[in-house]
């Protein structure tokens, strides 16, 4: 069906880079008209601060995210480092509430932190093989979205991040 503007989607949830092909093809002759063709790329949700996984209710909430479909990025000041998958998750955080994250990777050494503007860590600590978690209170009046951060400290790529907020 031909029309102004026809939209194609496609994820990959691959977990590595791939080469995609296109082809277009009419259904009659194109004789007067130019064609454009436009690609747009979105990062997963989860791959950067600014973009991260959401966790927005109802609380507690916990999603469990698997590391293989991220990647190590850099990480704002303060964050320590990575050598391997790095997942953010986006909390908004309600006027006069506490927060309280929890955030477990079982297959590597791992990175608990917390960014309140995604250009520093505001807490960032390293635990092995267990659950951590972080306390933050909103005292502020209005919202404020707080940036959790789970990465892998050696590489490792399996298993799972899971994520936890709760709200009183």
């Amino acid at each position: 069906e031909a029309s102004d503007e026809n939209r194609l989607i496609w994820p990959n949830l691959e977990g590595e880079a791939v080469t995609v092909l296109v082809a277009v093809e009419t259904d009659f002759a194109i004789t007067q008209a130019a064609m454009d063709l436009v690609f747009e790329r979105y990062e997963l949700h989860g791959e950067t601060c600014a973009d991260g996984w959401p966790l927005d209710g109802p609380f507690p909430e916990t999603d469990e995210l698997v590391a293989s479909e991220f990647e190590s990025a850099a990480l704002p000041s303060g964050c320590g480092y990575a050598a391997g998958p790095d997942v953010w998750f986006n909390i908004p955080v309600p006027a006069a509430t506490q927060l309280v994250f929890q955030g477990s990777y079982a297959a590597d050494s791992f990175t608990l932190g917390y960014s309140l503007n995604c250009t520093s860590c505001v807490s960032y600590t390293s635990y092995n093989y267990s659950t951590a978690s972080f306390t933050y209170t909103n005292t502020s009046g209005s919202e404020v979205m707080v940036h959790a951060l789970l990465s892998s400290e050696y590489g490792t790529v399996g298993g799972e991040y899971v994520g936890t907020a709760t709200m009183t």
